[in-house]
This record gives structure tokens, sequence and C-alpha cells, in this order.
């Protein structure tokens, strides 16, 4: 089976850090957002942030990341999906190098 593992390393090293980038953005965002919405409380603009701050965190994610189909979301899924083809490629090697080398 041919693959490249520096590639498949490198792409999702990229896929992690884009994930702990947005993540951190996304903390400080929230924390953010949580003392404008405590000084808004109970005025016009809050109802706006706060649909705003709503969409944000379902387009992109929260700091916890757990919003399915969020930017955060997809990109730890497709970080762990990049770890195991790699894990898969090389246990299909040692299989094949096993079978042949009598192991």
């Amino acid at each position: 089976m041919k693959y490249n593992e520096a590639a498949l390393t490198e792409l999702q090293e990229s896929l992690v850090g884009l994930k702990d980038k947005l993540v951190g953005q996304a903390s400080e965002l929230q924390t953010a957002a949580t003392n404008l919405m405590n000084a808004w409380e109970g005025n016009e603009g809050f109802v706006a942030f706060k649909q705003a701050k709503d969409a944000w965190d379902q387009e992109f994610g929260s700091a916890d990341g757990a919003e399915p189909g969020s930017t955060i979301y997809i990109l730890n899924k497709l970080s762990e999906a990049v770890g195991n083809a790699l894990v898969n490629a090389k246990s299909a090697d040692k299989a094949v190098y096993d079978g042949f080398s009598g192991a």
C-alpha cells in the first residue's frame, strides 16, 4: 500500500493547529461576549448581539467544539480521520510484512 506518511502527519498536525487556533479565538470571543451581554442585558442591543453570537457558535463552534457541523467540530473529525487512516495504513503494512516474513 503506497502512502506518504510525512504528508499525512503534516496534514493531521495542520488540522489540529487550525482547530486549536479557532478554539482559542472562540474562547476569547466567549469571554468578551459574556461581558458584553452582561452589560447590555435588558436593552435592544443585547438581542441583536446574542443572535449574532449564536450564529457564530453554530457556524464556527464554541470553545468546547461540541456543535456538530461547526468548523471546529469538522476540523476535529478530519484530524481524527487522517490520524486513523495513518494508523490503519501502518497496521496494514505491518500485517503484509509479517505475512511475508513468517512472523
